[in-house]
This record gives C-alpha cells, sequence and structure tokens, in this order.
C-alpha cells in the first residue's frame, strides 16, 4: 500500500496507517479465496448460475478495491505530507468517504460468493467444505466491517 520509500512522521497519520493494515489484508484474503489457490481449485462444477453483469461486478471488484486502496494511500501520504492535517475536515470527509466506499464494494462480491460460489464446492472428507466456507466468509465480514469501523471512528476522533 505505502511505497518503502515514504517515511511517515505524523503520529495521527502513522496510527490511522496502522488501522488500515486489518482491511489491507482482509482485502487480500478475500480475492485469494477466490482464486485457484483458495476455493476454486475444489469446485464441483466450472458453471454457475449468476448472470453476466453479477459475474462482470465479481470480476470488476479486485480493480475497484484496489483503486480505493491507492486513493486512501494517497490522501493519508498527503495529510502527512501537511503536518498531519487528517483534522481537516475535508480529508477527514473524504478519507471516510473512500473507507465507506471501499466497504460497499465489498457488498455485492460478498453475496455473490455465498449465494452462486460456495454451493459449487465440492462436499469431500479431506477438503474443505461449503460450511467452512459460509463460516470463512461470515467472520471475513465481521472482521472487514470491525476494521472499517475502527479506521472511520479514529478518523471521526482526531
Amino acid at each position: 500500500m505505502l511505497s518503502l520509500l515514504v517515511k511517515l512522521i505524523h503520529e495521527p497519520v502513522i496510527q490511522l496507517t496502522r488501522l488500515t493494515i486489518p482491511f489491507l489484508k482482509l482485502s487480500k484474503l478475500f480475492f485469494k479465496k477466490l482464486s485457484r489457490a483458495g476455493m476454486n481449485k475444489n469446485l464441483t462444477s466450472s458453471f454457475t448460475e449468476m448472470n453476466s453483469i453479477q459475474l462482470e461486478c465479481l470480476c470488476n471488484s479486485a480493480g475497484l478495491v484496489s483503486s480505493n486502496l491507492s486513493t486512501l494511500t494517497n490522501l493519508l501520504v498527503n495529510a502527512d505530507a501537511n503536518d498531519g492535517a487528517i483534522a481537516n475536515p475535508v480529508n477527514s470527509l473524504e478519507m471516510i468517504q473512500v473507507t465507506e466506499t471501499l466497504a460497499s464494494q465489498f457488498k455485492t462480491p460478498v453475496q455473490l460468493e455465498v449465494l452462486y460460489l460456495i454451493s459449487l464446492v465440492a462436499e469431500t472428507g479431506g477438503l474443505p467444505d461449503q460450511n467452512y466456507y459460509k463460516d470463512y466468509f461470515l467472520t471475513w465480514n465481521t472482521q472487514f466491517t470491525l476494521a472499517i469501523h475502527n479506521f472511520v471512528q479514529f478518523v471521526q476522533t482526531i
């Protein structure tokens, strides 16, 4: 997310950047779980009942999430460069909006995952089954929501 060349110096920006780590990692985990290395390796069918709009939404979600994470990175770097100016209402509002947009960009992909893809997972003895993936994405969603909430709460208290 943040370039290794950028050295943050203002404590509020550093703390806020630390609060991005959970939803960065959770974003990566979500897409990794969707990949061939994740649940796709043990699907019973390569077909789903998703329509083309739903498939397009799922396919575009990684790019949209990446774009929002880049925007958030730029906001953090700019706030640090401007004397840690997160407390500026414009900066705070923009960070909250970007973060809430990020959260909303996962709503449909998570629903599609649960409605269409988990049901394609084979019920085998040794591999993770449908219940595992349902529990996984329920826990993922809870953790992601909490990470976003913590970030927004911190921005509002600065």
